[in-house]
């Protein structure tokens, strides 16, 4: 059992790899905060105030999808900060998963510029910036499994799959249905 912790900027890639694991895998479970802002009608409102919130509530489903053995646990966060990846990445080793922590790399200019078409609006530039400088100044700790995947890497898996990193977010249709 396995589960995969990415870390990345908005707009790096991750849904995209989620995507290509939904193909690679046969019993995939997803997690993520953005869940705890996407509403009955699909709607996704995201709140900073309701941060803490919404990761309590991610890893209270993570903690749930553990417990009903899943074969692959997918946890799409950010993960800017390492602390912010440690509790799943404990938890998922504690209860007998191989826990592994992908980072999906990407140049901010492509974050920037798949910004401009997302489909939850645009975020400020600033806090691509930011989050990708984070994710790059800190390394996880040696005894953590770790990969990176970079735009052509995620390229290559993607045509290998079928997948179209351009579709609209297929993630984002399951959580509407999920929470509808």
């Amino acid at each position: 059992m396995h589960v995969y912790v990415l870390r990345g900027a908005p707009r790096s890639g991750k849904s995209t790899l989620v995507r290509v694991f939904k193909k690679m895998f046969n019993d995939v479970e997803v997690v993520s905060a953005d869940d705890y802002w996407t509403g009955p009608a699909g709607l996704y409102s995201y709140d900073m105030d309701f941060e803490p919130e919404a990761h309590c509530f991610c890893f209270r489903r993570f903690m749930f999808e553990l417990d009903s053995r899943r074969e692959v646990i997918v946890v799409d966060n950010t993960c800017s900060r390492i602390l912010e990846a440690a509790p799943y990445m404990l938890a998922a080793a504690s209860d007998g998963y191989l826990a592994k922590l992908v980072t999906v790399m990407c140049s901010v200019e492509t974050m920037i510029e798949r910004n401009k078409q997302s489909s939850r609006g645009p975020l400020p530039e600033n806090i691509i910036h930011t989050m990708a400088a984070r994710i790059a100044a800190a390394d996880p700790p040696p005894w953590w499994k770790h990969s990176e995947w970079d735009e052509k890497s995620l390229d290559e898996a993607c045509k290998l799959f079928k997948v179209d990193p351009a579709s609209p977010d297929n993630d984002d249709v399951e959580r509407r249905q999920l929470n509808g």
